[in-house]
């Protein structure tokens, strides 16, 4: 029988994280749409980097282009990060009690890690749906070929052409760039949390030790697994043959070899900052106030 008190702290991480994730999408889709239109272009270059890839798409769509696909993340990702952080948490207490520790907090940084790697395959089953239409939908802009009115367009087509396993396009490397960048992400995060500890004198971070340790555990994760993001998105964003992720892969390196991989890398870090700072400011706040231990 599950403890009643290791059950409310999955629906406090639960809701911590879907808090966090909401302030994510506000602060972050803008330059995840630069991120994503440079990641997926193919052949001729339409952008000349992420500052083209900007202004471009202020000037031609307006402002309201740069949160082009947020419909998916304002429904989705506030649900999604609730889910990573509570399968992460569950994850952590799962490990714990494998190595027979009191508690998730007395697990060594290797352990993080592990349970880091045991979130990812879970985790992305929920992510990759929303990953693909997303992406999809940010993949349209002024030098692309407008085929999706919205997110529910692109499920009902995708479905429509290829069923429902259509939506899980790319799955497996998003995984992949989940085992890549979720070590990186949370351990990051719990080594500065301790530190942040030893300097407080107590198990408690300030929030704005929150959002130090919470933006450079984003960097940290977009530094880790960019290479393998950029094949996901061309995978869930190209049309007509589908291409394996080695082919995937291969075509990319022909186009522009190793910078290839590297399109959008500018966007992605400059927003892991603060959109990551604020992820973490939300699940600690949350966490606090319901009178929680930190993450």
């Amino acid at each position: 029988m599950v403890d009643a008190s290791k059950q409310h702290r999955l629906a406090a991480e639960l809701a911590g994280g879907t808090v966090g994730g909401v302030m994510q999408v506000i602060v972050g889709h803008p330059l995840d749409t630069v991120k994503i239109r440079l990641q997926s272009e193919q052949g001729g270059k339409y952008y000349n980097g992420s500052w083209d890839c900007l202004t471009k798409t202020i000037r031609q769509e307006g402002f309201r282009g740069l949160y082009k696909g947020v419909g998916p993340p304002v429904l989705m990702v506030g649900i999604l990060n609730g889910v990573m952080f509570s399968v992460n948490g569950q994850m952590k207490r799962l490990v714990a009690y494998g190595f027979d520790k009191e508690s998730s907090k007395d697990l060594s940084l290797p352990q993080v890690v592990l349970a880091a790697f045991m979130t990812a395959p879970v985790y992305c089953a929920v992510l990759t749906p929303t990953e693909y239409v997303k992406s999809t939908l940010q993949f349209q802009s002024a030098g692309v070929a407008r085929v999706y009115s919205g997110p529910i367009d692109v499920i009902a087509q995708t479905v429509r052409k290829e069923g429902i396993l259509g939506l899980f396009k790319g799955y497996g490397v998003t995984v992949g760039t989940r085992i890549l960048g979720s070590p990186w992400y949370f351990a990051s995060y719990e080594v500065m949390k301790r530190q942040f500890y030893k300097f407080n004198g107590e198990d408690k971070l300030r929030l704005w030790q929150s959002m130090l340790a919470g933006g450079t555990a984003g960097a940290m994760f977009w530094t880790g697994n960019f290479p393998v993001d950029s094949i996901r998105t061309r995978i869930q964003t190209q049309r007509g043959a589908r291409l394996s992720i080695a082919e995937t892969a291969l075509s990319m390196f022909r186009e522009g070899g190793i910078r290839a991989f590297y399109r959008g890398f500018g966007a992605a870090f400059i927003r892991s900052f603060p959109a990551n700072a604020v992820v973490f400011l939300g699940l600690e706040w949350t966490l606090l106030s319901l009178g929680y231990e930190n993450f």
